[in-house]
């Protein structure tokens, strides 16, 4: 198999415009060459390709990525046949791989999880171990999770497995420098297998033990294990899930694990990206009915509605348990137990009775700037889902909650067309906000990353939280090929969409539009720490907590006097 460097000299080489005009008739339009996609029924041209970023999308079907995987979709065949087809046609040699690289770099995953597991119980892994027994982990379920340990060394794994190196780089576990020496990915951390739904061991995530940013991190795509197709626990899950039909969400690894330990085994989690199309295509294989159990922060995030519209379009049935405020399924199972914890998923409420809430929440329905807020949102919503009962249901509800009319609803929601710099594109094209035009500047490398930092946090993409995550871990010198190698999909989509776009504005407003995104994300961190905040004020006063009122209310008014300046 071609190693990583060669793979780049293919993709350097290849001429991508004269592959692709082999296949589509290909016009000029700007940086841009488009054409009718040839992977949906295409009346007009949405089907587009850069040549000088070697990248491909469809704005209609959403297909789209580099030289390879185009060949791949279009002749039908897997990336070693595109790669020898490429590597013949641009003169670059490879090498041959004489057994199945696949089962080589399963075994190899095997082995380093074995060697993990041994570090755990070793004199070095007394730390983690201190950790997994303060989070009330049982000797059982660690051994049933496999748990691990990575040394707080920079070499430990590739000095290990050193006659491995390149299948170490391929799984994601050891990374170049600068200057091409190889070192660990995870390194003093708690680690966690992560399993294709029959068991078979596809790749690891890794918790820090010390103050090394991201607290989790996960490996790379690899050959075996691809963000935005896997479900943590599925493997465990699936046998569980038979009678009920039933199969419960959270977000993170030791969500999954607690859940298993106070015998709710039908929990998976989806590692923390919003759920994609292809997960809840893999969850409707084994189940009919979804419960979706997160933190409030997580639950109102717009990426985790994204996920919820995503589940419902492959026609299950949603709903979201409402935990309290300042708890996770993991700290709450370990605070009240397995009784308390079932009580709450069987209060769930269905998804979109969960929206509307959150929208209210969010907005004051007294108001007529909070009324149109409601109505602008669930413009942008409503569009992503595919049932039209509950379409239809969630405007019958809010015109009821809004005193107005259905109809006058129905129609605010499918017109209302937004102005000015921010408006949104064409007919059938998604809708630009804040988020996609800042993600828009940083890809264009109009707006260094280093800036955007200065100003905004990770969490303040709720849209596309991933995205975000990616870019911050690589830093200004990123590139769009490690950007794209890092996540789902759907994600890889929205940023190919990005990079290929002609933006909403015109070339001269270009830095007003920069200047008034920013302001504008910044408004909306600042709105949802204040529904935050009087959320944690009704709860205290419900308490009969006033120490902890009124220190709620002076951060109120900090940052009500702070959001004016």
């Amino acid at each position: 198999m071609a190693g990583r460097d060669e793979i780049e000299l293919i993709r350097e080489r290849a001429d991508m415009l004269e592959i692709v005009s082999r296949y589509v008739n290909l016009k000029k339009a700007g940086k841009n060459y488009i054409g009718l996609c040839p992977f949906h029924q295409d009346k007009t041209p949405s089907f587009t390709v850069n040549p000088d970023k070697k990248l491909f999308h469809c704005f209609g079907c959403n297909e789209g990525g580099d030289i390879f995987q185009f060949l791949m979709k279009i002749e039908r065949i897997d990336f070693s046949e595109a790669l020898a087809r490429l590597a013949a046609q641009t003169g670059v040699p490879i090498r041959r791989e004489r057994a199945s690289p696949l089962q080589k770099l399963k075994e190899l995953n095997e082995r380093v999880c074995v060697y993990f597991q041994t570090n755990l119980v070793s004199p070095a892994g007394q730390r983690a171990r201190d950790y997994l027994k303060q989070r009330g982990f049982s000797q059982e379920i660690i051994e049933k999770f496999r748990l691990g340990y990575a040394l707080a060394r920079w070499d430990d794994l590739v000095k290990r497995f050193s006659d491995s190196l390149e299948a170490l780089e391929t799984l994601g576990l050891a990374l170049r420098t600068k200057d091409g020496s190889p070192y660990d990915r995870f390194r003093d951390r708690v680690i966690f297998p992560i399993w294709s739904p029959t068991g078979e061991i596809i790749g690891f995530a890794g918790r820090s033990l010390s103050d090394e940013e991201p607290k989790y991190l996960n490996i790379s795509n690899t050959p075996l294990f691809e963000k935005g197709t896997v479900l943590y626990g599925l493997n465990f899950a699936r046998h569980a899930v038979r009678d009920s039909q039933t199969l419960v969400i959270v977000e993170g690894y030791t969500d999954v694990i607690s859940a298993h330990q106070a015998g709710i085994e039908n929990v998976v989690a989806g590692m923390g990206t919003a759920l994609t199309i292809n997960q809840a295509h893999l969850i409707r294989r084994y189940a009919s009915r979804v419960i979706l159990a997160y933190d409030c922060d997580a639950a109102g995030r717009a990426a985790t509605l994204r996920g919820m519209a995503n589940l419902r379009n492959v026609e299950l049935d949603v709903f979201v348990a409402l935990l309290p405020i300042d708890h996770d399924p993991d700290s709450f199972v370990r605070a009240h137990g397995r009784e308390a914890f079932l009580q709450i998923l069987h209060r769930a409420v269905p998804f979109h009775e969960f929206y509307l809430q959150s929208l209210l929440e969010d907005h004051p329905v007294e108001t007529v700037v909070g009324k149109e807020k409601i109505l602008q949102n669930v413009r942008e919503f409503l569009p992503t889902l595919a049932s039209m009962a509950v379409r239809y249901e969630i405007i019958r509800e809010l015109g009821r909650v809004l005193n107005l009319p259905e109809e006058d609803v129905a129609r605010a929601v499918k017109s209302g067309k937004r102005v000015g710099i921010m408006a949104a594109p064409g007919v059938g094209e998604p809708a630009w906000g804040p988020e996609e035009h800042l993600l828009y500047f940083v890809l264009q490398r109009d707006l260094p990353l280093s800036q955007l930092r200065a100003q905004l946090d990770i969490q303040d993409f709720t849209r596309y939280p991933e995205i975000a995550r990616v870019l911050w871990e690589l830093g200004d010198e990123w590139t769009v090929e490690q950007v794209l190698d890092r996540l789902s999909a759907e994600d890889q989509g929205v940023v190919r969409r990005l990079l290929l776009s002609q933006p909403p504005w015109r070339e001269s407003d270009r830095g007003r539009a920069r200047e008034e995104a920013l302001a504008r994300m910044r408004r909306e961190r600042v709105a949802r720490r204040l529904a935050r905040l009087r959320e944690e004020v009704r709860a205290a006063e419900q308490a009969g907590d006033r120490e902890r009122v009124w220190q709620l209310q002076e951060e109120l008014v900090q940052l009500l006097q702070g959001g004016r300046r």
